[in-house]
Formats: structure tokens, C-alpha cells, sequence
């Protein structure tokens, strides 16, 4: 085996991300994964979100990396000649009318508004059954998860990373 800077060991989101930065950054990888079909990272929802959908808390610095994140994998995806980013938004649906309450308070006192795009009442769709509302969370992204492995893995291969 040649001499390698690093050894990245599994293939899934966090090794991919890691190994193409550290392509970029003009280090020798070798990878070592399985490639396993019901990996976590492959039936993973693949959602970027900025708020914790539970109690409606913004996830730590959402602002500074969301755009960032978007940044990073639409560089892969050129690079990879391939798509499997789709920025969008997320509806939550509320279970009853003290959780979009405690949605709407917390929209009105805090920078919520980053993130929450508006209200809906109940009923927002005719196939939805919100009989209590909903709340749009944008920005928001849904990365297809087994796309960007399989991609990265094609582009891997044909470098020869991978053990």
C-alpha cells in the first residue's frame, strides 16, 4: 500500500465531506468503508434545518453555517457533475394549539424570523391534516443522501481512494 497523509475510515456524510476537503486541500486519503446499504448516513432524511422542530429553538449559529453548508455542497455537486441539493422549506405541523402558541411567542421575542417564513391556520393543504396549523421553516435543505454518496464514491473509485 503507498503512503497516505490520511486514512478516513467509513464513507458516509462526515467522511465524504472530510475526504473531498481534504482532496482540496492537496492531502493524500485512502478510504476504508464497506459500503453498506442500510448505512445510518443512507437512510438518513437528509434535512438541513435551522430550527429544532420539538420546541422551536434555533440551531446553534444556523445563520453563519447554513449558508455556508449550501455553499460547500453545490462546489461538490459541479465538481461531481451531479444534483442532489434542493433548497427548501419545512412545514410543521402542529399538534395542538398550545405547541403554535408556543411558536408564535417565540417568533414574536426572539430572531425566529430567520428561520419561520410565516403561519398558516389550519388546513394549509387539502391532503395535509393540520387541523391546528402549521409553520414554514425556510431556509431549509434536503440533501439526497444516497445521490451524494454514491457520486462521491464514483469520484472515489476513479482516483483510487478507496481499500
Amino acid at each position: 500500500m503507498k503512503k497516505v497523509d490520511v486514512i478516513v475510515v467509513g464513507q458516509g456524510i462526515a467522511g465524504t465531506l472530510l475526504t473531498h476537503d481534504l482532496i482540496e486541500a492537496q492531502q493524500s486519503v485512502a478510504i476504508i468503508d464497506v459500503n453498506l446499504k442500510a448505512s445510518a448516513t443512507r437512510v438518513a432524511a437528509g434535512l438541513i434545518n435551522p430550527v429544532g422542530m420539538k420546541r422551536c429553538i434555533p440551531s446553534h449559529n444556523a445563520h453563519q453555517y447554513f449558508p455556508k453548508a449550501i455553499e460547500r455542497y453545490r462546489e461538490i455537486e459541479e465538481k461531481l457533475d451531479a444534483n442532489f441539493l434542493e433548497v427548501k422549506s419545512i412545514l410543521r405541523l402542529f399538534a395542538n394549539q398550545e405547541v403554535k402558541h408556543d411558536w408564535q411567542i417565540k417568533f414574536s421575542n426572539t430572531n425566529m424570523d430567520r428561520c419561520i417564513s410565516r403561519f398558516f391556520d389550519c388546513n394549509t393543504y387539502p391532503f395535509l391534516n393540520d387541523n391546528n396549523g402549521s409553520a414554514e421553516v425556510y431556509p431549509s435543505a434536503h440533501i439526497d443522501l444516497p445521490t451524494f454518496l454514491d457520486k462521491s464514491r464514483e469520484y472515489f473509485k476513479s482516483e483510487c481512494l478507496l481499500l
